[in-house]
């Protein structure tokens, strides 16, 4: 169904940076050697990182834990080699374990300056956090050979996906490493290691019968406190593998699939969701890698659980893209995304598709396209990546919640962001205002810390850490502080500027203080000294009354203070508690995907005292009933609402009075409506209170009333409940106008006449549509009783557009060709 969920760009602000603190100026020496933190370098709270020292042979481990006491030196590794001249080093993976952190470093022998490198040694390290118990487990050099080595040691590691490693068990490390019985060292030989974290403890990893497992240890996932991954009993590949699980022990490392033939991994395995976890393999290895019919395998850790899941193409094809896979069997915590060649012979065309495990929910959400993407973060139940446009070469920013419609660019920018950090569910990156001139250039202007919740209207400049500009002839650019290096630890992110070279923590505390005025929109009103977002924590205390000038947006949202809709939606990805009112007038209140409402009552609601609406946006059987606490003015009627059948948007607001029946009943009418006519299956529940109730209402037989054909027709309900305040549930609700609570007696027979009249939608934006049984005419008056149109009809559906009416409240009749009224009703423009 459509989802009519829209969020209004705002406005790119500058931060005031109240909570934008420095922890220390780095010196050269300080600065890490790479841009970008993986999530494994985050070990006992604190980041680990090699810094960049004006030797290049050297190597020093560094550590902080946001403090300027804290960030400093670790252990000076020392050099490799003591001869030769342009030596220098490189840093793999980093990998933990729960009680230590490992990490590789390589450094090549340049015989002289400037010459070719001859040969190249990688080391395996550790560390438990001191200087002392950070040391060196083993090492291995091999040949250069024409500026190009084979690693002999290699940690789990994605290339460009934010995530854990998972290949451990228990406190016990496994990887990949050389055969030490081989003379020679290739990517073909290597086999699987484990370590405990001590020079003794590690070696390599046999199978409870002495099999080698080559292909190594890397790659794979955990299940049930044990490791998983692919590999083979002999080095050449002809023969296929098999799927492994061990704790780390020889005793406990086992072929899970040992009856399994010709059948060879072919990917990294993905975290497991529901019991399960994916990867590519084939059953079928064939003379070529075209020809090997790689499809998407599954397993719950069993031989019988470890089967084909999803054929993507027919025969000894296969849609597995050749690159680009950083997306393959990412998991946010509800789904797995993996990529697909728009045909098998098409190596340029993928598409983005994703899947809960069962082959029902495994869907295209983006159609092929010359993209790769390169880098990958993960949030619960969505993701942003960057994807890499080939012709034109562009670099974009993209958001997902796992559909199609919730896939989005977020930002069009032709930037490389090398360093990413999820920081309050939302994404933060370094990019830039704009290109201007400089000289005979176009350079990138303000580059600075940038944020985005998901949303095109949030995806925006944050914090401007290096304000004011700077003039060079006749060229102003405006200064830029570059930053890199984003990670978090604790409640707070931190991020290293190039210019000038600092380590800076910004805390994102959005409570609101009031310090200037009551609204939203000031940024020097929270104490993060930023307006908050889509994913943010919000909290407003007591003693203010805040008014929303601009769209406003929440993540959860805790309200103490009255909060006025006067000018923009109030946006909620979270959970909204309430403790005080907020009143929406002609403005609405969207409840995300996830989002719930808490702790309504008769003294803190939603008063839909003008044409707004509260929305509540991708409602189906999965996400259960949603509770409305909504009311007017003057009185609470709360209602709940779930939806079994097509996932829709459904909009709430009630007024107080009835109209067209002078039966007892509620003087209170509920307009609902849904996004997209069709398809629905809902159950809502009303409520209200004795003051609301006529003179001739009786809560025994009372039923749910909804107005249409020009009648009250009786739907299926439940009984009246309560004593005051009272509910009543009506079920099976496939359409929507106007709901009450009446009593019907004569009026029992209406349900059953005059189906072919109906005035929908309502709310509605632009068009009406109006279904009679005979022609006649269409009036609509605003609430002054002012004729504001006057349409014809004819028998049948007739649309009319009435655009250029204003938001607002407006009652109709219909007249048939005789003049008698045959309808009268109420319909609301947004």
């Amino acid at each position: 169904m459509k989802n009519i969920y829209i969020l209004i760009a705002l406005a790119v602000f500058t931060a005031a940076n109240a909570q934008l603190t420095l922890v220390k100026q780095l010196s050269n020496a300080e600065v890490p050697k790479y841009e970008d933190v993986e999530l494994p370098q985050i070990f006992n709270n604190k980041m680990y990182y090699i810094g960049k020292p004006a030797n290049p042979q050297e190597c020093k481990l560094y550590v902080t834990d946001g403090t300027s006491a804290g960030t400093q030196l670790l252990k000076d590794l020392g050099t490799i080699y003591t001869t030769g001249n342009g030596n220098y080093s490189t840093i793999g993976s980093f990998n933990q374990t729960a009680d230590r952190l490992y990490f590789l470093r390589s450094q090549h022998l340049n015989p002289s300056a400037g010459g070719t490198p001859t040969e190249m040694t990688t080391e395996l390290w550790v560390t438990d956090g001191t200087a002392a118990g950070t040391i060196k487990l083993m090492n291995k050099t091999t040949p250069v050979i024409n500026y190009s080595a084979v690693s002999p040691i290699s940690l789990f590691g994605r290339g460009g996906v934010q995530e854990l490693n998972d290949n451990f068990a228990g406190n016990k490390l496994i990887f990949t490493a050389y055969d030490p019985a081989s003379a020679t060292v290739y990517y073909g030989n290597q086999i699987a290691w484990v370590t405990d974290g001590t020079p003794a403890g590690t070696q390599p990893l046999l199978t409870a019968t002495g099999e080698k497992i080559y292909g190594g240890g890397t790659g794979g996932t955990r299940l049930n406190n044990e490791y998983f991954f692919g590999g083979r009993s002999q080095v050449s590949t002809d023969l296929g593998g098999f799927l492994y699980r061990t704790n780390g022990t020889a005793a406990g490392t086992v072929k899970v699939n040992p009856a399994a033939v010709n059948w060879f991994v072919g990917s990294h395995f993905s975290k497991p969701l529901n019991g399960q976890f994916l990867f590519w393999a084939t059953d079928n290895l064939g003379p070529s890698w075209n020809q090997q019919n790689y499809e998407i395998w599954k397993s719950d850790g069993t031989a019988a659980g470890t089967q084909l899941f999803y054929e993507t193409a027919s025969g000894a094809d296969s849609k597995k893209p050749y690159y680009g896979n950083v997306l393959d069997f990412v998991n946010d915590g509800q789904k797995f995304y993996f990529m697909l060649k728009q045909d098998p012979a098409n190596i340029e065309q993928n598409e983005v598709w994703t899947t809960d495990g069962t082959l029902s929910n495994t869907k295209k959400i983006r159609d092929a396209t010359n993209y790769l993407v390169d880098y990958t973060i993960v949030s619960n139940g969505q993701i942003f990546f960057e994807e890499f446009i080939q012709s034109p070469s562009t670099f974009r920013l993209v958001h997902s919640d796992g559909t199609a419609a919730g896939t989005t660019v977020v930002s069009s920018k032709n930037t490389n962001r090398p360093s990413f950090a999820l920081y309050q569910g939302a994404a933060y990156y370094k990019d830039f205002d704009q290109m201007v001139p400089y000289f005979s250039n176009q350079v990138a202007d303000n580059m600075e810390v940038w944020r985005s919740d998901g949303t095109v209207g949030n995806t925006a400049r944050l914090l401007d850490v290096l304000p004011g500009t700077t003039t060079v002839s006749s060229y102003t650019v405006s200064n830029s502080s570059k930053p890199t290096n984003f990670f978090t630890l604790g409640d707070s992110l931190y991020f290293v500027t190039e210019s000038p070279k600092n380590l800076y923590k910004f805390k994102g505390d959005y409570t609101f203080n009031n310090s200037v005025n009551g609204n939203w929109s000031n940024p020097s009103n929270w104490n993060a000294g930023t307006v908050p977002g889509f994913t943010d924590p919000v909290n407003v205390p007591a003693g203010f009354t805040v008014v929303a000038d601009a769209p406003a947006y929440a993540g959860n949202l805790t309200l103490n203070s009255p909060l006025i809709l006067s000018s923009g939606n109030l946006n909620i990805g979270g959970t909204l508690n309430l403790g005080a009112n907020i009143t929406l007038n002609a403005n609405s209140v969207n409840l995300g995907p996830a989002a719930q409402v808490a702790n309504g009552g008769p003294s803190q609601y939603m008063v839909t005292n003008g044409a707004g609406t509260v929305n509540v946006h991708n409602l189906n059987a999965a996400r259960g009933t949603v509770s409305l606490p909504i009311g007017t003015a003057n009185h609470y009627n709360p209602i709940t609402v779930s939806n079994s059948g097509t996932s829709d948007t459904f909009s709430a607001r009630v007024s107080e009075g009835i109209a067209n029946t002078t039966n007892g009943a509620v003087n209170a009418t509920w307009d609902i409506s849904e996004g997209t006519a069709g398809g629905s299956n809902v159950n809502l529940t009303f409520g209200w209170n004795a003051a609301q109730q006529n003179a001739t209402f009786s809560a025994a037989g009372a039923k749910v009333g909804h107005y249409y054909n020009g009648q009250w027709n009786q739907e299926n309900s439940s009984s009246v409940t309560g004593s005051g305040p009272f509910a009543i549930t009506a079920t099976g609700i496939t359409t929507f106008s106007p709901f009450s609570v009446m009593n019907f007696g004569a009026l029992a027979t209406a349900e059953t006449a005059m189906k072919s009249l109906n005035v929908y939608p309502n709310p509605f934006r632009d068009a009406l549509h109006i279904s009679v049984l005979e022609s006649g005419i269409f009036q609509l008056y605003d609430t002054s009783g002012k004729l504001v149109a006057t349409h014809f009809l004819v028998k049948g559906v007739n649309t009319v557009d009435k655009s250029d009416l204003p938001a607002n409240v407006y009652l109709y009749q219909i007249k048939n060709s005789a003049g008698t009224v045959t309808s009268v009703g109420k319909v609301i423009k947004r």
